[in-house]
């Protein structure tokens, strides 16, 4: 499993494996106060939105599991408000090195993040 969420301990680290035909990219957010805040509710845990600087590796790591994979998946689970949204819009841009489509919602809410990563609707 490759995985990013908040380190401690023996906590899995950054990866690229791929063990079998299905690759699979999980990333939690960085939240580490909250993570391990005693009664942090999942909203908290959760609340992060990742940088471009933060998934430039993960979008190489991505690359390289599809690499060796037949299919690969990319999932974002840091929900809170919609930013796993956001960070998968961001991932799938980088991976395919082009701009995305988005929900107009999402662009209207996080449009400064998303700016170079997904293409704006024409204006008619």
């Amino acid at each position: 499993m490759n995985i990013d969420q908040p380190r401690f301990g023996n906590s899995i680290g950054p990866s690229a494996a791929a063990t079998a035909p299905v690759g699979y990219v999980r990333l939690h957010g960085r939240n580490y106060e909250e993570w391990f805040r005693e009664g942090a509710g999942v909203e908290a845990r959760y609340d992060y939105l990742y940088s471009p600087e933060e998934l430039d590796p993960w979008a190489e790591r991505a690359q390289q599991v599809g690499a060796a994979t037949i299919d690969t998946f990319i999932i974002t689970n840091n929900h809170f408000q919609g930013q796993a949204i956001v960070n998968a819009l961001m991932l799938r841009s980088m991976v395919e090195k082009r701009a995305v489509e988005a929900p107009p919602t999402v662009v209207a809410a996080y449009g400064e993040q998303l700016d170079r990563f997904v293409r704006r609707p024409s204006s008619r």
